[in-house]
C-alpha cells in the first residue's frame, strides 16, 4: 500500500552509509520541479515506535526532506529479517541502477554471511544477479578504505572503473582526475577514456599516440601525455595561440626561441 509519510519519521538502516545533502542535490532539484515519481519501500521501525525503517529509497527520502515534500513509499506491514531487507533493497535498487556502489557491495557481502553461503556465486544466484554483474559489483572491494571518502561522491560506473585500475597509485591518480577544477565529478565517459589511456600508457614499451594537424603549408605534431583529455588539449592550444599572437612581430623561424 502506498502512503505519503513525513520524511522526518523515516530512518535508513543503521548500517547504511550516511547520506549527505550533496549526495541528493540532483534529486532535490528534480523533486522541486516534478515531485517524487518513484516511491520507496518502508516497514515499521523495530526500535522506534511510530517511525518507519526505509528498506529501499533512502536517497529519495532524504531528498524529500530537503525539498519539504512528503515521502511516497510502499508500506510493508511486517518487519523483514536482515536477509529479506537486503533481498528487497538489492533487487529494487539493482533494477533502478542507482544504489551506492559500496553500499550495494556491502549488502551482498552481508547477505552472503547471513545466508551462510560459501561462494559468491551462491549469493548471486539467490539474489537473481548474473555472474558478470556480481563480479562488477564486488570489484569495488579492491579500493582501499582510505580512498573511499572521495570515491563515494562518484557514480557507481565510475567507482567500478576506478576499482579495475591495476595498482593503488593508478586508482589515486584516476580519482584525482575524476574531478574538475571546481571539485565536481566529470562525466563518466571521460573517466572511462582517462582510465583506458592510463592503462595503455602503463603497458611496457608503448608510447602515447600523437596526431598530426595539417593546414595548407603548415604542419604540427601533437603528442598528448597519458590521461590528457581533448578539453585539456583545447585549453593548451588556446594558451599557445595567445602566446603566438602576443609575439606576432617575430618571424616564423624565430618562434623556436619561445619554446625552448
Amino acid at each position: 500500500m502506498l502512503k505519503e509519510l513525513d520524511p522526518a519519521d523515516c530512518f535508513p538502516p543503521h548500517d547504511n552509509r550516511p547520506i549527505t545533502d550533496e549526495d541528493v542535490a540532483d534529486l532535490v532539484e528534480d523533486y522541486q520541479r516534478n515531485g517524487q515519481l518513484q516511491p520507496g519501500i518502508v516497514c515499521p521501525h523495530p526500535d522506534l515506535p511510530g517511525k518507519w525503517l526505509v528498506i529501499a529509497g533512502g536517497r529519495r527520502g532524504h531528498a524529500c526532506r530537503i525539498a519539504r515534500i512528503l515521502f511516497r513509499a510502499e508500506v510493508r506491514d511486517t518487519i523483514p529479517s536482515q536477509a529479506e531487507i537486503i533481498e528487497i533493497r538489492v533487487g529494487e535498487n539493482s533494477k533502478r541502477k542507482n544504489l551506492d556502489a559500496f553500499q550495494l557491495c556491502n549488502d551482498i557481502t552481508t547477505y552472503k554471511k547471513e545466508k551462510r553461503f560459501t561462494t559468491w556465486a551462491e549469493a548471486g544466484k539467490a539474489l537473481g544477479i548474473p555472474a558478470s554483474t556480481l563480479s562488477s559489483i564486488t570489484c569495488v572491494r579492491r579500493i582501499p578504505p582510505e580512498l573511499r571518502p572521495k570515491t563515494e561522491r562518484l557514480c557507481g560506473t565510475v567507482v567500478r572503473t576506478i576499482a579495475r585500475m591495476p595498482t593503488r597509485a593508478d586508482m589515486e591518480e584516476l580519482i584525482a582526475k575524476a574531478f574538475d577544477e571546481n571539485d565536481q565529478p566529470i562525466p563518466k565517459d571521460r573517466v572511462e577514456l582517462l582510465a583506458k589511456q592510463m592503462k595503455e600508457g602503463n603497458k611496457s614499451g608503448r608510447k602515447p599516440r600523437g596526431f598530426t594537424v595539417k593546414d595548407g603549408g603548415h604542419e604540427a605534431v601533437i603528442k598528448p601525455k597519458p590521461g590528457v583529455s581533448t578539453e585539456d588539449i583545447a585549453k593548451w592550444l588556446e594558451g599557445l595561440a595567445a602566446k603566438l599572437k602576443a609575439n606576432k612581430h617575430l618571424p616564423p623561424d624565430g618562434l623556436r626561441f619561445l619554446f625552448p
